[in-house]
């Protein structure tokens, strides 16, 4: 599992931050978070977003909390136990039954038979030295194993695949290797993938998904998991597969309303994307449906 990208750290930085609205939505939507892709970002903004929902609003600000310690520590930061408990102090405040430690108590895992025991300080930090110091092993290789102890073990009372996500970002960022998204197209494959990873312990199907969907840079973000991932797609492409992905029959000024972008704009990019092949059009205008491929 080599890495895919090869960046400087501020090349990385700088991706990160290009991306951030699109991370953070992404994360958001592994919650159940149902916001649009504009309201997240409106809610970023310090804008009112009527109809919100304010525990949705309070998961996208603690995000963006997360993501704003990361960013500015990441150059030089030490990625051990204590800083992914700086991570879930802000992924989870106020949500949890306490927040930036680890369990104290049991826990178990809705659908799945698996219950992690409660975490002991001495060896999570051996772990999560252990992972990152594998030097057999690509900084991506060791990013995602990074994020599924984290989830298998259950860390902390909430909050463990935001935390996951966030502090594997971390580790691909200081080495240069991209940024960890998973796509809300992907969320039910990624899912099922999770739980079998939850009742087996067996990690390998889990990794390569996350590896071929979820790494990506600022040329290649993620794309439904039936769509080819050497398939360069740009955000705004990337957010109307999203949009036709839930709402096949979307016309174009809904999907222009749901992206906040112009009717112009939406129209170039699902012109883009029949042209790169992953997009088609089933029926006529009036009554068919738009089709990923």
């Amino acid at each position: 599992m080599d890495d895919k990208f090869h960046m400087t750290l501020e090349e990385n930085i700088f991706l990160a931050k290009k991306l951030l609205v699109e991370s953070i939505y992404n994360t958001a939507k592994l919650e159940g978070v149902n916001t649009t892709f504009p309201e997240t970002e409106a809610i970023l903004d310090g804008v009112n977003v009527p109809g919100a929902k304010l525990d949705d609003i309070q998961v996208i600000l603690n995000l963006r909390d997360a993501w704003r310690f990361v960013l500015a520590r990441v150059s030089n930061a030490t990625i051990d136990k204590n800083f992914l408990l700086a991570i879930n102090d802000s992924v989870s405040r106020n949500e949890s039954l306490a927040w930036g430690e680890l369990r104290t108590g049991k826990a178990g895992i809705a659908g799945t038979n698996h219950k992690p025991d409660i975490p002991d300080e001495i060896e999570v930090a051996s772990e999560i030295e252990r992972i990152l110091q594998d030097v057999s092993k690509s900084a991506t290789e060791r990013a995602i194993d990074l994020a599924l102890y984290i989830m298998y073990q259950q860390l902390f009372w909430d909050g463990n695949k935001r935390t996951a996500n966030i502090a594997a970002n971390a580790v691909l960022i200081q080495q240069g290797a991209g940024i960890l998204s998973i796509s809300p197209d992907n969320i039910a494959e990624f899912n099922r993938l999770l739980t079998l990873y939850y009742d087996t312990g067996a990690a390998k199907a889990l990794k390569e998904f996350l590896y071929n969907t979820a790494i990506i840079n600022f040329e290649t973000p993620n794309v439904p998991v039936n769509v080819p991932v050497n398939v360069p797609v740009s955000p705004t492409e990337h957010m109307v597969l999203q949009v036709l992905a839930g709402d096949p029959a979307a016309t174009y000024e809904a999907i222009a309303g749901q992206i906040g972008k112009t009717r112009k704009t939406a129209s170039r990019a699902i012109a883009s994307l029949k042209q790169k092949g992953l997009l088609y059009r089933e029926g006529s205008d009036k009554s068919g449906a738009w089709r990923i491929r």
